[in-house]
């Protein structure tokens, strides 16, 4: 299943990538005709969102990681709809073998994305953002994820790895995501963290070896 969903990831930022080479002579046609009519204000608007788009795509493709890239590309697709603010910084990647497959990236991220997501969907909008940061140091990955939540969260912060543990409705979540980040970071021999910072939010902490025993 996860492969299936990481394939699916790689062809929607393919089609985003496609789409923008295809899409490049409308763009043309529609900057000429603003020039032409000299409608200044509107062309200074569109070349505006026009850049927005292009430079978005650059960054994902610049991540250095093409699972992880894929990732984000999708998770930034499904905040936009939901209106969250999702941010990211991943460095250090480009290049960088890995003794961790990128399935399990895609796992322990991906998860960690998905509960940030659950989390901050049903609160005022002014509150709707996930941060993501991405680094290596010292033959460490870290990866650390922040989004606000419930009261009912902070409560119950320590029961979130348990397995079938969920503060959203059974029906709609089994509560094995994070159960399973925690499996594939201790199968790493990796260490996770969780904490509630002031203004409640919550953030995840993990550390795993580049390299493997």
């Amino acid at each position: 299943m996860t492969q299936k969903y990481y394939i699916g990831d790689v062809n929607r930022m393919f089609t985003s990538i496609r789409g923008q080479r295809h899409d490049f002579l409308n763009h043309v046609q529609v900057i000429y005709g603003f020039v032409k009519y000299k409608k200044y204000n509107q062309l200074e608007n569109y070349t505006k969102e026009l850049t927005k788009e292009i430079s978005e795509v650059n960054e994902i493709l610049e991540i250095g990681h093409p699972a992880l890239a894929a990732l984000v590309q999708s998770k930034m697709i499904i905040s936009l709809e939901k209106k969250i603010k999702f941010q990211y910084d991943i460095t250090g990647l480009d290049g960088l073998s890995l003794g961790i497959t990128s399935i399990d990236i895609i796992k322990i991220i991906g998860n960690l994305i998905d509960n940030a997501i659950d989390e901050v969907e049903t609160i005022p909008l002014d509150k709707k953002w996930i941060s993501l940061k991405v680094t290596t140091l010292s033959e460490k990955l870290f990866i650390t994820t922040k989004n606000p939540c419930s009261s009912k969260v902070i409560n119950e912060k320590n029961k979130l790895f348990q397995s079938g543990f969920s503060t959203k409705e059974k029906n709609l979540h089994e509560g094995i995501g994070l159960a399973i980040v925690k499996e594939r970071v201790e199968h790493y021999k990796g260490t996770i963290e969780v904490k509630t910072l002031s203004n409640q939010v919550l953030e995840f902490s993990i550390q795993l070896p580049l390299k493997m025993e």
